[in-house]
């Protein structure tokens, strides 16, 4: 990237906005570098706070309801609000804690588990088209696969068949987000149209035609359903209320894009870093010919196989799908002696925690052995934060671990996936940390 290698004094009114529009991560780095764990830059004429220690982080996270919130009424844009609405990952105070109170069920461990068969059986339907020797794009593959996953999983629908129509979609939603927040829209007012929001605006009504049509013919049904959808729908809080439709639309949403694309991301970078680490890859292929001996995984084979755990620990250290994050505060607060007035907008990246050398030693080495062999062990809690952290974690992180782990095992034990041109394969860091070009691999059978 033709990036400067220091951080400019910015542009008038809009500040930083086009350095970082032109290389967030890079952008980021350089900042912490050059000004510390507390770095100010601006952006639209408003200074950001940049927070890179785990003090910091583990502070604002756990008491993000108290004195920080979530700020994206504050923060601007329109694709995000557009999209997710008032679920789970945007809503704030009272409203938040009722709807969390009721998903909360949804994704108790035994819950979760029952998905463990569901996961498991959409991938061997997957393997069953693949052929050794063929050339495919690993990240399409993930995609289709998960969102297949989680429609299943969320709606009791088998959607194989227009995975690929909804999959456009919410890519279109992503890639629109995606512009708009490297570009001066992010600092334009919500009800402002531009034909980038105008296509998101779009797409997400493509989605939600989708998602309504879903909710109104389980309303008229008398048929029970073993789905995160009838869990949401048959909640009920202490006074006997429902969530509203509109309440459904926004947590499916949620769930929906959050069910499919972190995990898909996860693994389409687990292939990228397995084909270009043979010698972890087979001490991978090694246990799973131990434990499972060509049969099907199941959750409870995951207890025996810490190494396929610890390549999923180490892809979300270097890739957390959710790369960064912000939160605002509510009043005016100190953090490790530096003081922040309210209203600020405060910046986390778990990336740059990820590859801090500080915390990891190598931060830049893929090396799932360093979650086995104890050099993890004394870490800060918060300088590792793949679902975030606080009170706001991610509600499905154990179901997206579990995901990961098993279609990992369920591809690794009958395939290897060869990356043709590993220089092709860079981060587009978005909302999410997605392969900008996909991931294309050379599939051999190992049979």
């Amino acid at each position: 990237m033709n990036a400067p290698t220091t951080v400019s004094r910015g542009l008038p009114v809009i500040g930083h906005l086009i350095d970082f529009g032109r290389d967030p991560i890079g952008f980021l780095t350089r900042l912490q570098h050059e000004r510390g764990d507390t770095a100010t830059f601006s952006m639209g004429g408003r200074t950001q706070t940049v927070l890179t220690h785990p003090d910091d982080v583990e502070t604002v996270l756990l008491e993000t309801g108290r004195r920080f919130d979530k700020g994206y009424t504050s923060m601007g844009g329109y694709s995000v609000p557009r999209l997710l609405g008032n679920g789970l990952l945007t809503s704030e105070g009272n409203f938040w804690k009722r709807q969390r109170k009721l998903a909360q069920p949804s994704f108790h461990a035994a819950r979760i588990g029952r998905y463990a068969e569901t996961m498991v059986s959409f991938t061997e339907r997957m393997l069953n088209e693949w052929r050794g020797g063929e050339l495919r794009d690993a990240h399409e593959d993930m995609m289709m696969l998960t969102q297949a996953i989680v429609a299943k999983t969320l709606f009791d629908a088998d959607v194989t068949g227009e995975a690929r129509d909804v999959g456009e979609l919410l890519t279109r939603v992503l890639d629109g987000a995606t512009e708009e927040m490297r570009s001066i829209q992010m600092m334009m007012p919500a009800n402002w149209m531009t034909p980038t929001r105008r296509r998101v605006d779009d797409a997400v009504s493509g989605l939600e035609r989708s998602i309504a049509r879903i909710i109104v013919d389980r309303r008229a049904s008398n048929t029970t359903h073993s789905d995160l959808l009838e869990m949401l729908m048959s909640a009920r809080d202490d006074d006997g209320s429902a969530m509203s439709d509109a309440q459904l639309r926004d947590e499916v949403m949620t769930l929906y894009l959050a069910g499919h694309e972190t995990t898909a991301n996860t693994l389409s970078w687990t292939w990228f870093e397995l084909s270009r680490h043979p010698e972890v890859r087979e001490r991978l292929e090694q246990e799973l010919d131990t434990v499972l001996a060509g049969r099907s995984p199941t959750m409870d084979d995951l207890r025996s196989m810490p190494f396929t755990a610890a390549v999923v620990d180490e892809t979300l250290r270097m890739y957390p799908a959710a790369w960064l994050f912000a939160r605002c505060t509510t009043e005016d607060v100190q953090l490790r002696g530096v003081d922040i007035p309210r209203g600020a907008q405060l910046w986390i990246s778990p990336y740059l925690l990820h590859h801090d050398a500080r915390w990891f030693d190598a931060p830049e080495k893929f090396d799932p052995a360093r979650w086995l062999d104890g050099r993890t062990t004394g870490i800060h809690k918060y300088a590792y934060i793949p679902f975030g952290g606080g009170p706001r974690i991610c509600i499905g992180n154990g179901f997206a671990k579990m995901e990961a782990a098993l279609l990992l095992a369920g591809i690794a034990q009958h395939f290897r996936l060869t990356v043709t041109n590993p220089a092709s394969v860079v981060p587009d860091p978005s909302l999410t940390l997605r392969p900008r070009d996909g991931v294309r691999v050379r599939v051999e059978s190992r049979k």
